[in-house]
Parts: C-alpha cells; structure tokens; sequence
C-alpha cells in the first residue's frame, strides 16, 4: 500500500484507479456511512419498541433522547469532525451506564472512533489555502488602495489652477521674485 500526503500525488501516482480507492477510501464510502447511519437510526427505534412493550420508561426515555441526538447529528455520506464528536459523547454515556444496551452503545461508541480516526489519518495538503488577494477600492475616507495607479492618472486638470509641477516650482522660487529673462 502506498502512502500519498496531497491529492496532487494520488493524481499522478497511477492511471488505473482501480489500484488506487481501495487503498484509501476503503472506510470512506460515502453511501456506506449514510447506509449503516441509517440502519443505526432503525434499531434504535426498535429498541424503544420493544423497551416500550414492556413498560420499560427509563429505557424509553434514554433511548428517545439519544434518537434526538442521533438525527440532530446527521451524517450525510462525508465525514464531518463536528457532527461525529456529539454522537460520540451521547454513545459514550450510554455505554458506560449499566442497562441492557450497554455492550450495543459500547460497540457503536468504538465504531464512531474508528470513523473520527480514519477521517484524521486522511491526506492533507502540505500547504495552506491562501486566500486570493483583491485589490481594496479607494475611497476618501481610507486614501487609495496600495495598487492604485500613480497621480498622474485621472481627471484632467483644470485650466489656470495650479498642478503640482507649478506649485513645487513657485515653491522653489527665490523670495525675491526675480526671474530669469526669457531667451537668456
């Protein structure tokens, strides 16, 4: 078997995927886990059937709320850490609580485990997603945006108001007004 860290490299590593899924989606069948999600959800409701027929309420009562549980947190063919981790803790309390249905809650309890641990040992990116950068748009409270073109771009300028070549000039110019004659 072997092993792939990206999904780059299981891309390239064979033409015939047939070597490949059962490799690494053996436990990942998304219609597989949607088929014993179900059938998990199945017997539970019989259960309460049959703690019902004998008038078995605290049974009733733990079995419904775990049933409530149980559809909250529906799993839906891919894994999802945050719905797996809520059936996990309400298997865990019934399978320690000593009741007829302690070895099933255990045994599901270890199945939901194996389930969060096959999602933790899937591949992942070496890299992070980088989110793609946008220009920001300029607006006059926050000035132009780092990209924005340089000044000279934009409205033309007004006849007879002064542009930033005239006012850096008049700047410069000596205090005492005099200026070169033209032509010399």
């Amino acid at each position: 078997m072997n092993t792939y860290h990206d999904f780059e490299s299981l891309g390239w590593a064979s033409s015939n995927q047939r070597e490949i899924l059962p490799d690494i989606f053996e436990s990942f069948v998304g219609t597989q886990i949607v088929e014993w999600y179900g059938n998990i959800e199945r017997q539970i409701q019989q259960m309460i059937q049959q703690a019902e027929g004998s008038r078995n309420w605290p049974y009733v009562d733990k079995l419904r709320q775990f049933l409530t549980t149980w559809r909250e947190n529906q799993l839906d063919g891919s894994i999802n850490l945050e719905v797996i981790k809520p059936l996990e803790t309400a298997t865990g309390q019934l399978a320690v609580d000593t009741w007829k249905f302690q070895n099933y809650f255990s045994n599901l309890r270890d199945q939901l485990r194996k389930l969060i641990a096959s999602e933790q040992e899937l591949p992942r990116s070496s890299e992070p997603l980088k989110k793609p950068s946008r220009p920001r748009p300029s607006s006059a409270r926050t000035g132009p945006s780092p990209k924005s073109p340089p000044s000279e771009f934009g409205a033309e300028p007004t006849p007879g108001a002064p542009t930033p070549e005239t006012a850096a000039a008049a700047a410069a110019e000596p205090a005492g007004g005099a200026a070169p004659a033209p032509g010399v």
